[in-house]
């Protein structure tokens, strides 16, 4: 059986030992903002190139404090009590592991730490798309055999940084709030959406089945989309004479692409809905895309009459720019970025391998990912399935031996 509720709730953050994972722009902010919220103890688990030598050298010099810089110049200081590469040093005795990792470093870090988490402990992805559920049942469940510890996913990242001094200080662009959780088991659940809510401050709605989560129309539908208004008129060396700001300038274009991307999304969530004979309402757990920015960033969107106007007045998305290369003259695509080597295979393929498995056409999401596969010199899909040479690389629910609709409902293959 899974694990139930921890003896002490823990949403009194004073007794809790949070253990974060990373050394990117979100792990600096974790710290920063459990620290400052009262968790007990925050030990960093940093096992990717010299990240843990880098944090602490940072640390020296500020005697282990972090800071973040929020909007209108608030500062939120939390203390990082140690940091190691290795797991056995800060992972033991930790209730709570927040892995805000993109998709395709999450099984190594959760194969490394297996061995160390407590009884009872929960580890969660932030943002937990990408599959993270069956990345989570084939490392912890089927290799390591740890059915004494719990998972659960949240959408959003509760927050877009960006690191200023590396193991010292990151600026972070405003907290999101009404943030969505899926955990592992049932009688857990409200435990975890407590610890989430503590530790980030913000209300947290309950969703009953982590593919739901999977199927959130966040990077996978917003940040493709976008770059294919951009670039898909764009030739090799073609230089382009200026990089746009990501969402104040967003166009007709992206956000029908982004409304086609949707409702796509949402046959997928009906298929699923009726072959639950109704018990799981996909259509209902899942909102649409403007929904999300309006629920994620409240107060904040200037105009929520459109899907284009809901990102291009959202003052969380205020001076974010396109993630180009530039270069002599202009800019250059970064067919490299994390929106393409990310958002790709472990986040629209993900979704266009349930479409396969439920039987759901998706010609808008097949249109984006011939674009991209071309540029990334890749092959996901062929005549219109996810069946391409490079396939095998997504975190599509395929890889994991999922090939019917009843085994994705059960979240077992």
């Amino acid at each position: 059986s899974l694990p139930p509720p921890l003896t002490n709730p823990m949403a009194d953050l004073t007794q809790l030992h949070a253990c974060i994972v990373g050394g990117g722009n979100a792990s600096h902010a974790c710290v920063s903002i459990l620290g400052h919220l009262g968790v007990k103890k925050i030990t960093v688990f940093a096992p990717f190139g010299d990240e843990a030598a880098r944090w602490k050298q940072g640390l020296e010099a500020t005697n282990g404090k972090v800071e973040a810089t929020l909007p209108g110049d608030v500062v939120l200081t939390g203390t990082a009590d140690k940091v190691s590469a290795d797991p056995a040093e800060v992972v033991p005795g930790a209730h709570f592991v927040l892995i805000p990792l993109p998709s395709f470093a999450r099984r190594p870090v959760l194969d490394a730490m297996a061995p160390h988490l407590d009884k009872g402990a929960w580890v969660g992805a932030m943002p937990g798309q990408g599959g993270w559920q069956w990345i989570c049942d084939a490392v912890l469940r089927d290799k390591h055999k740890r059915r004494d510890v719990g998972y659960f996913s949240v959408i959003p990242l509760p927050f877009n940084a960006r690191i200023t001094s590396f193991g010292q200080k990151v600026n972070v662009m405003g907290m999101k709030k009404n943030l969505s959780v899926a955990a592992s088991s049932r009688e857990g659940a409200a435990h975890v959406c407590a610890l989430v809510s503590a530790c980030f401050d913000a209300p947290v709605e309950n969703v009953e089945h982590t593919l739901a989560i999977t199927l959130f129309p966040r990077n996978q539908v917003i940040h493709p989309s976008r770059l294919y208004e951009i670039l898909h008129e764009w030739k090799p060396g073609q230089i382009l004479k200026e990089n746009p700001r990501f969402y104040e300038d967003l166009g007709d274009l992206a956000a029908n692409t982004m409304i086609e991307m949707d409702k796509e999304t949402q046959l997928i969530c009906k298929a699923l809905e009726e072959a639950s004979h109704g018990d799981i309402l996909f259509t209902k757990l899942v909102p649409s895309v403007g929904g999300c920015v309006i629920k994620w960033y409240p107060g904040q969107v200037g105009d929520e009459s459109t899907v284009k106007t809901c990102f291009r007045t959202n003052k969380g998305y205020a001076g974010l720019f396109t993630p180009l290369k530039q270069v002599e003259g202009g800019w250059l695509p970064d067919f490299t970025s994390r929106y393409f080597t990310e958002d790709i295979p472990n986040n629209l393929c993900v979704v266009k391998g349930v479409a396969d498995i439920v039987g759901v056409a998706t010609p808008t999401m097949d249109k984006i990912l011939l674009w991209a596969q071309a540029h990334m010199g890749k092959e996901y899909i062929v005549d219109g399935k996810l069946k391409g040479k490079d396939a095998k690389e997504t975190s599509a629910p395929q890889q994991f031996g999922f090939h019917t609709v009843e085994q994705l409902l059960r979240g077992s293959a």
